[in-house]
């Protein structure tokens, strides 16, 4: 993973007019990038250089080094980037999408009902259609909660400007729906069956 940041040198002026460019270390101060003097221009501050759109650098942090072909003239550290926070929310939205599955899950256990070995006699069955309703509603409920995780997902990749991120994270959150989607129609069988039986 890498950070864009900001980069400028003041060599001063016994530096002025010269090609300056940069190269940037590790923090074990292996190579990162190779010198370049793209995007390096000089101020209208003598001896002051400046990167146009910042320079590339490492995550951990490192150091950039200013000077010339062959020649280094000035170094300074680069701070470790700051903590990402659209990716902390799309961990949290993971989370709670996996919490969102085992809920429905459970609920699906809970309205399994073994059929009966001979055919269903109604004063044998003690089914509370009131309550399968009720539980067929609440997992509707669970599924628009994941729909609006998944704008959430789309808003915190937005944030991040990882499409790669942004398009993994997108198919989860769709097989998640589908999954769910699936198991709604299956209860809903489930309950047209058992009000027939109680016909």
């Amino acid at each position: 993973m890498t950070q864009r940041v900001p980069a400028d040198a003041r060599l001063g002026r016994t530096h002025t007019g010269k090609k300056i460019g940069y190269r940037v270390l590790n923090l074990s101060r292996s190579s990162f990038s190779a010198f370049t003097t793209k995007g390096v221009e000089e101020t209208g501050i003598p001896g002051h250089y400046v990167v146009l759109g910042g320079i590339e650098a490492p995550d951990a942090g490192g150091y950039i080094v200013w000077g010339t072909k062959g020649e280094d003239i000035a170094e300074a550290s680069i701070e470790p980037a700051p903590p990402d926070q659209a990716a902390d929310m799309l961990k949290r939205i993971a989370a709670m999408l996996d919490s969102l599955s085992e809920r429905i899950l459970h609920a699906i256990s809970l309205l399994s009902v073994p059929a009966p070995a001979v055919e269903m006699q109604s004063n044998q069955v003690q089914l509370d259609t009131t309550q399968l309703e009720a539980a067929v509603t609440r997992l509707a409920e669970m599924a628009e909660a994941a729909t609006q995780l998944r704008r959430a997902v789309i808003i915190a990749e937005h944030m991040s400007g990882n499409l790669k991120q942004y398009a993994d994270t997108m198919a989860r959150v769709q097989e998640v729906e589908a999954d769910q989607r699936r198991k709604l129609v299956a209860i809903d069988d489930f309950l047209r069956t058992v009000k027939e039986a109680l016909a």
